[in-house]
């Protein structure tokens, strides 16, 4: 029994000492489908939404992942684009992750995730193009456990963008850090 304790201690301190898991960013935004629609058409909301999944019951650290999430009918596209330590928000539609500041901005034509210093864009991470039928895109404080519980569990099939609505912006790059 006293071996068992020792490299229980052990493994602790081995996963402490590798530091924190970092979550795969998404180069591109991804697709989900669900069965039927579950927004009106024209209509669509847009969030940035925390995964802090496998932290919880895990001996192991992981980091925060941010996702920005689009959602309209029954569709929603997700992109991962940030890994941070330490997260924390004042504002619906900005994020502060670490040292760095995200906003989430939308016109009809895109959903965009930026970084911000200063007050001035320094950085467009992701793009996502909005369908031409839509005509509202709010905020939406609820889009996390919608995505997670939806498209998370239930989509129907994942696939890639049709290339009306892939990426268009020339600075869809993720910068190394």
């Amino acid at each position: 029994m006293h071996s068992r304790t020792i490299s229980i201690a052990c493994l602790c301190l081995l996963l402490s000492a590798c530091g924190p898991v970092y979550r795969d960013l998404d180069p591109a935004p991804i697709q989900s489908v669900l069965e039927e629609g579950t927004l009106p058409p024209g209509t669509a909301e847009m969030a940035i939404v925390w995964d802090t999944s496998g932290d919880q019951m895990s001996l192991q650290k992981w980091m925060i992942g941010l996702r920005v999430v689009v959602h309209y009918q029954n569709v929603f596209v997700h992109q991962m684009f940030a890994n941070c330590a330490e997260a924390g928000s004042d504002e619906l539609q900005e994020v502060q992750c670490d040292d760095r500041l995200f906003r989430i901005t939308a016109d009809m034509q895109a959903v965009r995730i930026e970084e911000v210093k200063d007050g001035g864009v320094i950085l467009i991470l992701s793009t996502i193009k909005i369908p031409s039928d839509v005509r509202s895109v709010t905020y939406s404080r609820d889009l996390s456990t919608q995505f997670y519980y939806s498209a998370g569990r239930k989509a129907a099939h994942y696939e890639e963008l049709p290339p009306d609505l892939q990426n268009f912006s020339e600075k869809n790059s993720i910068p190394e850090r």
